[in-house]
């Protein structure tokens, strides 16, 4: 089979960019619309920090297994089925009665989209290998989520303020439609398309520790972010804000972010990735002090949170092929996302902090707490890559 035509390469990197948008969009929907679930429903706030949790804890189970498929079978067959569970796990949610429908839908969708975030890295560091631009590339990965993100909050917060979160729902089975089709246009042949599955190999023992501490630092990061994401919302309407302008403020996090990867992510290299994720998980936690402290006003701590955002997620997700080398990849993208789905435990302690104490003080500590693990992993990892050369540095592409 000739080589796919270097055209391709861009062509991917849009297919990549819209359909992760449009699935971290169907993830944030409990960000602007959990107040909504809790007024119509009748949930407990509880109960709306298990139903976010859900997400992490089908990440757990389902990401080292799509880890494992997206080294060894074409893409766009793993993508096809991937989608077809985010459309149907929508759906279920936006026809939702109750608690447990929502959960049903929530587990189904969260299956498709664990995978998706697997395996998109995973399709970019194929395409892309080997070239200086890299860095750059997984900024723009890492935009396509935080506009997920701020559409979620932006879009879905007005549609669920003015005409019911169930509207907000049916726009998101719309774009998980979407997303299905558009998959139909993943190149069948890649540039990795030649090699087997049995010529993949075991991450050799010695670069295990650094794999674990990497999931590890993922984890901590993503998972206190996005609780961040889930409660702040109900915490400024708590504060006297109304929803969209809640929603508003929280999503300010999305124009810093999105206006600053470009730049920040042109200056990534291995040599220096650990040390963004150092200063992002810095940031994070002061921005959560300044949120619950009140001693600025709250789009200072979003304005900040955003450049953590900007600083640390392009550098998450170029540091699984940085360190260990595409063909490992998947497996360290899908270690990664193993350790974040216990996160679990993390959504649903916050909400049962501030269901029990009646404030956020309680849950943003734990919010903090988990943001400091990245933290004094990230140094480690920082150290760690300055003593051990991990993988062969990005070369000049021919």
């Amino acid at each position: 089979m000739p080589p796919p035509k270097e055209n391709f390469r861009w062509f991917v990197l849009g297919l990549v960019l819209l359909t992760t948008a449009a699935g971290i969009m169907i993830f944030s929907a409990p960000f602007p619309l959990l107040t909504l679930w809790v007024r119509d429903l009748g949930i407990s706030r509880t109960q709306a920090g298990a139903l976010t949790g859900l997400w992490y804890l089908v990440s757990a189970c389902a990401s080292l297994p799509a880890g494992w498929l997206a080294d060894r079978v074409r893409l766009r067959r793993l993508f096809l089925s991937l989608w077809a569970l985010i459309v149907a796990g929508t759906a279920l949610m936006a026809g939702a009665s109750g608690f447990w429908m929502l959960c049903l839908g929530r587990v189904i969708s969260s299956a498709g989209l664990t995978g998706h975030l697997v395996a998109g890295p995973k399709l970019l560091a194929v395409w892309f290998e080997g070239r200086k631009e890299f860095g750059l590339i997984m900024g723009f990965y890492s935009m396509s989520m935080t506009a997920g993100v701020y559409a979620s909050l932006f879009v879905l917060g007005r549609i669920g303020q003015h005409s019911g979160w169930q509207r907000a729902m049916l726009l998101l089975v719309a774009l998980a439609t979407f997303g299905l089709f558009m998959m139909l246009s993943v190149p069948s042949a890649s540039p990795g398309s030649n090699k087997s599955g049995a010529a993949v190999a075991s991450l050799p023992p010695s670069h295990r520790m650094a794999a674990w501490m990497l999931a590890v630092v993922f984890a901590g990061y993503n998972v206190s972010t996005e609780a961040y994401l889930t409660f702040t919302s109900d915490y400024l309407v708590r504060c006297g804000y109304g929803l969209a302008a809640a929603s508003a403020i929280v999503g300010i996090y999305a124009w810093v972010a999105l206006s600053l990867k470009p730049f920040l992510s042109s200056f990534l290299r291995k040599n220096n990735a650990a040390s963004y994720v150092v200063v992002a998980s810095f940031l994070f936690i002061l921005s959560v002090l300044l949120l619950i402290t009140r001693i600025v006003p709250p789009a200072v701590s979003s304005s900040l949170f955003g450049i953590s955002m900007a600083i640390g997620m392009p550098a998450f997700y170029a540091l699984p092929p940085l360190m260990f080398g595409n063909a490992q990849s998947g497996y360290v993208y899908g270690l990664c996302s193993f350790l974040y789905g216990l996160g679990f435990v993390v959504q649903l302690l916050v909400g049962l902090a501030v269901d029990k104490t009646g404030s956020y003080t309680t849950g943003y500590g734990l919010i903090c707490a988990v943001a400091g693990i990245a933290l004094v992993g990230g140094l480690w990892l920082r150290r760690e890559n300055h003593t051990q050369a991990l993988a062969v540095e990005l070369r000049d592409p021919a």
